[in-house]
């Protein structure tokens, strides 16, 4: 046999799609949403739509002609419409999911206060009201959580804090977790947080009382891009780099992963690779340790950003794409290593209807880039749902020219409320495809391993 399974298709996929057709008088051609990889021992071929991956080895024939590949679409009919068969599924299995049990909200975004210890200059909150949560809202946010968990017991609750700087109204963390401790209400955390406000007691009782298991900080160079960009509020000689990059050890010591988030422009791109030889160097053999890179351009990070202009744009990518393989190459690349196994019917917490964000007002939303608008509900009042707002953030964005022969196509979703996902470009796609190719790499080699 010619061909290995390396991962096999979505069975859902296969329930609700059929193609035993007689199609053998058609000509066929390679699918355009199969995204190839060599290997020495071959080709691997992942299809985005039915996320079967197969080993063509070495010495395969024409594999247009090829009837496994022809039943399991690596190659299709001329005839057939791809965009058409990706929507067509993704409105059956929408129909299938629709069956499923009844959206109980188990995913929190808590915004402890919108105020923040830096003042970092592409902050998409930058000009925005910096207010705490107070003990009451966060007593009422406690009760809300304990609510809907009674709706379904079985189902623990996650918890993320969130900011401006969570860590800078740390109190309301406490009271929160300390309320859902007493009522019984199974919980885990995680926190995105630069992290400067740690130290070895906060550690301890993440550990303990917030049940933290996962930390996202971002570091933006090595320690004068970082501290220029970051811009502490704090005087004195102290670096904030230095702080930072030891509380990393702390956070690891205790057990809780670290994620560090690199906000790539033109303007840190080669001192990016100082900072993670440093990184790799510290951290790079420690569990729970990774990297993710990140462009930063007008749509992600802030109003106050100058659009990139198309060479611009050109050149940051080329710079993420060596960032990237030098992440790879240390062993400390993250984020984008696990290889779909079915089509993702939503795309974040926006659409996902079991998330909820609640901002330091006690008002409810569904995305923390809202923090001031665009509300579905309050804590006063949770059964009091503005539904149109809800289906505001469940719209997505048009097809367009671009999508016509993108072979992400059935993983893309492109939400209208997202700013980021306003614009899409070559290079973007391309470095998703590159995405979707580390992660073909991290499934075959483990499954070369578990032969």
């Amino acid at each position: 046999m010619t061909l290995e399974i390396i991962q096999h298709p979505d069975s859902t996929f296969q329930e609700l799609m059929d193609f035993k057709r007689d199609m053998r008088d058609e000509n066929y051609h390679p699918s355009s949403f199969v995204i190839s990889k060599e290997v020495p021992e071959g080709l691997l071929l992942f299809h985005t739509l039915t996320c079967e991956m197969v080993l063509a080895r070495k010495g395969q024939k024409d594999m247009s002609k090829d009837e496994y590949l022809r039943e399991h679409l690596f190659v299709v009919p001329e005839s057939l419409d791809e965009k058409k068969l990706a929507e067509q599924y993704r409105a059956l299995r929408k129909m299938v999911d629709a069956g499923d049990e009844e959206d109980i909200t188990s995913s929190y975004t808590i915004m402890t206060t919108t105020d923040c210890n830096a003042r970092c200059f592409y902050c998409y909150e930058k000009g925005r009201s910096r207010i705490p949560m107070s003990e009451k809202t966060a007593m009422k946010v406690a009760s809300l959580i304990q609510r809907n968990y009674s709706k379904q017991p079985k189902k623990d609750v996650s918890l993320r804090w969130f900011g401006g700087e969570p860590l800078y109204n740390g109190k309301v963390i406490d009271l929160i977790c300390n309320q859902l401790e007493k009522s019984g209400v199974p919980f885990k955390s995680s926190m995105t947080s630069n992290s400067y406000l740690f130290d070895e007691a906060t550690v301890q009782k993440a550990v303990n009382l917030w049940k933290l298991q996962k930390v996202q900080i971002t570091l933006d160079g090595t320690e004068a891009i970082y501290n220029r960009s970051k811009a502490f509020i704090y005087d004195g000689s102290a670096s904030p780099y230095r702080r930072v990059v030891r509380n990393i050890g702390l956070l690891l010591d205790a057990g809780i992963r670290v994620i560090v988030r690199l906000n790539i422009g033109l303007h840190n791109a080669d001192d990016l690779v100082a900072l993670v030889r440093q990184l790799s160097n510290m951290y790079g053999k420690r569990k729970g340790f990774c990297c993710y890179a990140h462009v930063l351009f007008e749509e992600s990070a802030g109003s106050g950003n100058v659009r990139q202009t198309d060479e611009s744009r050109r050149l940051v990518y080329e710079k993420l794409e060596q960032l990237e393989s030098l992440m790879a190459d240390l062993g400390i690349r993250g984020k984008d290593a696990t290889l779909p196994k079915e089509v993702r019917q939503n795309w974040c917490m926006a659409d996902n209807g079991k998330s909820l964000m609640i901002a330091p007002t006690g008002d409810i939303g569904l995305c923390e880039h809202y923090s001031e608008d665009h509300f579905i509900s309050h804590v006063d009042s949770p059964d009091v749902v503005d539904k149109a707002m809800v289906a505001k953030f469940r719209q997505r964005r048009e097809r367009i020219e671009l999508c016509d022969n993108c072979p992400i196509y059935p993983q893309c979703i492109r939400l209208k409320m997202c700013e980021e996902s306003a614009t899409c470009t070559p290079e973007k796609v391309e470095n998703q495809v590159n995405q979707i190719k580390f992660a073909m790499m991290r499934t075959y080699e483990k499954y070369r391993r578990g032969k």
